[in-house]
């Protein structure tokens, strides 16, 4: 028998497993509460329970109104198939170990929108206009030095570019989740009115990650898929780019940083003698744009790419300890070298404040292969990072 304990006086609601009591006090506020028998809610709990004595038994039940915490003593089948079982009757299960002991906690599945792709597309022409707008600014220069014909093939070109590099790294994401069961949207354009013209591009999960492992691969899809792509159109920007004498920019020019992947293409494919400067064609911008890109989604916080990997390395509560430190360091190197930096701490705050939910199998370790991808992970983020990328001088 399951009952509803609700406290007409200031809302306290829990169910309780057993016929023991008709009525207690509520904790909240020690008003007598009488149970009650939902005959909705009693076969839906009786679900939770016959798939339970299915998969593991267990001692102490806490509920509310949106979760079950069974305390576990022993599991009888297979995290993964655990799972599968309670996603069928539309619940997410938690699997924990905390303290020497095994919990499993379910959340109810909310109701999934119908997901059309008018909006992606929406966003997606917007932000092909906004880049191109940008792109034309961008190549403005170039046509009024002799470097390009036509603004309109830089405007193009960067365009491109951008989108190829944005739209690569956010389906390396779509395809690995989907792969990995995690019910994902397809991209979401964001267009900007400044510089690069977007602000990039996300999707949307729209379920919880099943594994450790499948938050790794997941953490690593895109930045690798999005750096494999930013490469060859950086070595193709590089190759369009002139070398000019740096007092061509007059009394102040924007230097952009060079991370170790841009200064070894732009090293092997060109030769700048001193006093000189390689003036960026909008097609290595878009490279460059791409690389810094793949740094900042790789910074080990929050539910940024890096801040998945680290979550499954670390767990919860080295996961938000490892957030805040970042965060705050980010904010004090924005005082010291690049002010964006102290936006991004602000914005680590919050993202560490959020925390992450982590992934439902929380006890099956890691496998071998996926320590090789956070190797990988960690290269990328090395060759990315630039202190200072945007210069005044």
């Amino acid at each position: 028998m399951v009952k509803v304990m609700e406290c007409e006086k200031c809302g306290y609601k829990e169910y309780q497993f057993s016929e023991e009591k008709d009525y207690d006090r509520c904790p909240s506020c020690n008003s007598i509460i009488i149970g009650q028998v939902k005959n909705e809610l009693q076969q839906q709990l009786q679900d939770i329970l016959n798939v339970a004595n299915e998969n593991f038994s267990y001692g102490n039940i806490k509920t509310d109104n949106y979760s079950a915490l069974f305390e576990v003593k022993e599991l009888f089948k297979k995290p993964e198939d655990i799972i599968s079982s309670f996603e069928k009757i539309n619940f997410y299960p938690f699997i924990r170990k905390e303290d020497g002991k095994l919990y499993v906690l379910l959340r109810s599945s909310p109701p999934k929108k119908d997901f059309t792709y008018k909006k992606n597309l929406i966003l997606f022409f917007l932000t092909i206009i906004s880049t191109t707008v940008a792109g034309y600014f961008m190549s403005v220069p170039h046509v009024d030095y002799g470097f390009m014909s036509n603004p309109w093939i830089g405007a193009i070109a960067f365009s491109f570019s951008i989108m190829v590099i944005l739209g690569t790294h956010e389906m390396g994401h779509y395809l690995v989740a989907r792969r990995n069961g995690v019910d994902a949207t397809l991209p979401y354009f964001i267009p900007a009115p400044f510089v690069l013209g977007t602000m990039g591009a996300v999707i949307n999960i729209r379920s919880f990650i099943p594994t450790k492992n499948s938050a790794i691969e997941l953490g690593l899809s895109g930045p690798l898929a999005g750096m494999l792509v930013a490469i060859p159109i950086t070595i193709v920007g590089v190759m369009m780019s002139p070398v000019v004498p740096i007092t061509i920019f007059g009394e102040s020019s924007i230097f952009l940083g060079e991370p170790l992947i841009f200064q070894f293409i732009a090293k092997s494919l060109v030769t700048v003698a001193e006093g000189n400067s390689l003036y960026l064609h909008p097609v290595a911008f878009a490279g460059w744009a791409g690389i810094f890109v793949t740094m900042l989604n790789l910074i080990p916080m929050g539910q940024l790419d890096g801040g998945h990997i680290a979550r499954a390395v670390l767990g919860p509560k080295n996961h938000r300890y490892l957030s805040f430190i970042v965060a705050v360091l980010l904010f004090v190197m924005g005082i010291f070298t690049w002010a964006g930096w102290s936006l991004w701490g602000i914005i680590g705050i919050y993202l560490a404040y959020r925390g992450h939910p982590g992934s439902m199998d929380e006890i099956t370790p890691i496998e071998g292969k996926h320590w090789a991808m956070i190797a990988v992970a960690i290269v990328l983020f090395v060759i990315s990072t630039m202190i200072v990328p945007i210069k005044i001088a």
